[in-house]
């Protein structure tokens, strides 16, 4: 998914939520804040996601006492990553001056914006992923593409040229386009999973995160 241009919060969340392969563009706060709210925070996974302009990229505002991964993130912000984390490992950050030494556009202004890697500049050692292996299309970058080895930072893997669809208020097209899951209740069942742009969005919280923001698929997830 696509998150663009919002005072506030671009996406805010609690319950059990796995959030990865998205770029999240522009807010003068948090562009992913997790956090007890309609529902206290459980469990939360945040990997592979391209953040660019925010005062704060990922924060944590509360603990997840069953388990968190923040992972192979490529964060462009004040503040790359904030708040009680125990296993954050493999993002790469800067500050917002710096992403033109990693991605070939960086922009707020979405025809003049492409967050696709340059070569050589966005890799690293490959991510372990064992944590990970239950969620929906846990091996696609945001263009739907393989990911391969799990060595490229943040929400595409590739280097040069974007073979992918171009960011815009449009909806998305093609294949892939990140992915977030979340389950409001003690049962871990059920997710949701969207490939579309979400532009201007107010920020969402608890449960209904996903369901205020996009048009979802719900399909089921293997328990952990």
């Amino acid at each position: 998914m696509f998150y663009y241009n919002h005072r506030e919060s671009l996406l805010q969340v609690s319950g059990r939520v796995s959030i990865h392969d998205n770029i999240f563009v522009d807010t003068t706060r948090n562009a992913v804040l997790l956090q007890n709210h309609d529902l206290p925070l459980k469990q939360a996974f945040v990997y592979n996601n391209t953040i660019f302009a925010a005062n704060t990229g990922i924060r944590f505002g509360s603990s997840a006492p069953q388990g968190d991964v923040v992972a192979g993130n490529l964060v462009f912000a004040d503040t790359a990553i904030a708040g009680n984390i125990v296993d954050k490992r493999d993002n790469l950050t800067d500050t917002v001056a710096n992403a033109g030494l990693y991605v070939n556009a960086p922009s707020t202004m979405l025809a003049a914006a492409d967050f696709y890697p340059l070569a050589g500049k966005a890799t690293g050692t490959a991510l372990d992923m064992a944590r990970m292996q239950a969620d929906l299309d846990v091996g696609l970058d945001f263009n739907g593409a393989t990911r391969g080895e799990q060595t490229f930072r943040g929400a595409y893997a590739g280097e040069g040229t974007n073979p992918g669809w171009h960011l815009g208020e449009d909806i998305k097209t093609g294949g892939g386009g990140g992915s977030g899951s979340g389950s409001g209740s003690d049962d871990p069942s059920t997710t949701s999973k969207s490939g579309c742009n979400v532009a201007g969005a107010a920020p969402a919280s608890g449960a209904l995160a996903m369901l205020l923001l996009v048009s979802l698929r719900r399909r089921g997830r293997r328990a952990r």
